[in-house]
Order: structure tokens, then sequence, then C-alpha cells
């Protein structure tokens, strides 16, 4: 993984919904969102943005990259579009 300083920015993980994408692709409250498909997340806004054009492309994967305590990490998600749409 790429060497990511102190300085990192990204949105913090507050809250993961037990059985939702997140919970299934391990993300964990605490951690920081790096970015989502490359694409980096400064901000929620950033955050909001990127995943509505998740949403419009609806990709097989979503990959997040997440600071968790010193470690970097990427977690896959595979997100059931179906599901959306109820």
């Amino acid at each position: 993984a790429p060497e990511i300083g102190t300085d990192a920015q990204g949105v913090l993980v507050e809250n993961v919904q037990d059985a939702g994408w997140a919970a299934l692709a391990r993300v964990a409250n605490g951690d920081l969102l790096l970015a989502i498909d490359g694409a980096p997340t400064p901000d929620v806004a950033a955050v909001g943005r990127l995943l509505e054009a998740a949403r419009a492309k609806k990709p097989r994967q979503v990959v997040l990259h997440l600071r968790r305590g010193l470690q970097t990490l990427f977690c896959e998600v595979e997100p059931n579009w179906e599901e959306e749409t109820e």
C-alpha cells in the first residue's frame, strides 16, 4: 500500500450498519475513508458525490481505501444494486 502520512485527509467512519455493504466489506467504526475507487475523499460531500456516481454506474465492485490505526487497507464492496431500488 502507498505510504500514508499522519496528515492524511479522509472521512471518519462513525456508524457501520449491521449487514450493510460496509459491514460485509469489514469496514469498522473509527476507520478513516481515504478514497473510493481511487478518488480522494477529503470530506463528506466528496463521499456523497462518489457514492452517487457509483450508484449511477452500478459497478460490480467498489473499492474503499481505508486507514485503520497505523494500517492502510483496501476493502472491496460488492453492492447488490437490485436491493437499492426496492
